[in-house]
Order: C-alpha cells, then sequence, then structure tokens
C-alpha cells in the first residue's frame, strides 16, 4: 500500500508516524481515524483540518482476528513476527518449494517488509498472509497466503509447510483453520486454490482441507524456467 500522489499533488497538509506492526489495537485506533500505511511501519495522517481534502474512510479487507489468532487441532495461525523471517527465506529457498514457485524467492530485506506490513495488509491491503505454529511464540510450521480477488468475497490463497515439519499435515490443517473463519467469521464466500499439475503434496493439502477440484486453466502459471504450466483450479 501507498500513499496516493493525489493527496501530495494537492498540497494537503498530512502527519507521518512510525508505529510498531505488532501493537494492534494502535493501528487499529489508527484505522478508524482515516490513517493510510506507507511502509516500514510508517503511517501518514488523513488531511488535517483547514485542508480542502476530506478524510478518506479506509475500505478493510479482512475483520481483526478474536484474540489476534485462529486457533484449533493443535495449531495456532497469527499474524508473522520478524522473528519468522529466516525460516521464511530459507525455506523459499528450497527445492521442492522453488520446483512448483511462479515468483522468485523473496530476499531477507523484502520479507522483513512483509512481515512488518501484514496486518496493515490484512486490515487495509490486497494480500498479506498467517503462520501457522504450536504455540503463539512458537516456531512457524506453515504459511497461508491469501490475496484479494476482483469479485467481492472472493480469495485466492496459498500454503507451504516449512521444510523440517513437512509430512505432518501442517498445512492441511492451517488451510482448514482458515477456510472455516473466512466463512463463518469474514464474510468470504468463495476461496480459489491454483495449483501446477504434478505437485502431489499441494494436490493431497487441498483435498484433505475440503477442496475439491473444479476446472483447468490453460498455461496460466509461469515456470521457474520462464515456461508456463497449466493451473488446476481448487
Amino acid at each position: 500500500m501507498t500513499l496516493q500522489e493525489s493527496r501530495v499533488q494537492e498540497g494537503a497538509r498530512v502527519d507521518t508516524q512510525v508505529v510498531d506492526y505488532r501493537d494492534y489495537d494502535l493501528i487499529e485506533h489508527m484505522i478508524a481515524q482515516g490513517w493510510t500505511y506507507i511502509s516500514q511501519q510508517r503511517w501518514v495522517s488523513p488531511p488535517l483540518s483547514g485542508t480542502s481534502v476530506e478524510m478518506a474512510h479506509p475500505k478493510l479487507f479482512l475483520p481483526r482476528l478474536t484474540d489476534d489468532y485462529i486457533c484449533g487441532d493443535g495449531l495456532i495461525l497469527s499474524y508473522p513476527a520478524l522473528d519468522d523471517a529466516a525460516d521464511l527465506c530459507a525455506n523459499e529457498l528450497d527445492d521442492e518449494v522453488r520446483r512448483h514457485a511462479i515468483f522468485p524467492p523473496t530476499s531477507p530485506t523484502a520479507m522483513e517488509s512483509q512481515i512488518i506490513g501484514a496486518y496493515a495488509g490484512w486490515r487495509l491491503g490486497d494480500a498479506t498472509f498467517l503462520v501457522a505454529r504450536h504455540e503463539i511464540d512458537g516456531p512457524a510450521l506453515a504459511k497461508i497466503s491469501i490475496r484479494r480477488l476482483v469479485p467481492p468475497g472472493v480469495l485466492d490463497v496459498g500454503y507451504t509447510t516449512l521444510r523440517s515439519y513437512r509430512g505432518r499435515g501442517y498445512a492441511a490443517t492451517a488451510l482448514r483453520l482458515f477456510t472455516a473463519w473466512a466463512f463463518g467469521s469474514a464474510g468470504i464466500q468463495r476461496i480459489e486454490l491454483g495449483i501446477k499439475p504434478g505437485n502431489r503434496a499441494s494436490v493431497a493439502t487441498a483435498l484433505k482441507a475440503g477442496y475439491r477440484l473444479e476446472s483447468v486453466r490453460r498455461s496460466r502459471l509461469r515456470n521457474v524456467n520462464g515456461s508456463f504450466d497449466d493451473e488446476h483450479s481448487y
């Protein structure tokens, strides 16, 4: 999310403030006051009184999690922390992940930026992610990526299990927990998963979490070598 250039061009007087990325209560207060997230824990205020620009009320993405996590079946889904950055970056370099990836690996700097902006993205953006753990301060076991699609109430969701924890069903459990929360608490009516042919682990996760193959979209997902693969839509 970025500050709209139109505000700057109109000469609106604004304030900026640095807010700890895990101070969710303060962030909620700022959202209610019309503040906008820029980057690196920096927020910009709506135009101050005395300007001709009216406060823009933000269009929210997903509602705040109760207790700031989703809990069930031995897992906790929570917003990410900077302590997760090294493990998440290492996971993106894993051979199995690279084989099915559609984007290049995220750099440590970019990963930290994504983590810092994850809560703001959850509330105000178009994309964010959660981390699955056994305990609220425990290590990351799996990651659930969430992206807003154009039709209202539709999400694109991705998932990965960190290498040391594969084969234990964590991604399927995390996906099932998020799906139940999204349908029950977030007003979501449809979640889509896009899987490349041959990604058996991802297919098994989707099926175990209750998803079913719906269609095949030809030559839709880029491979690491620049070619394109079909997308199986669940």
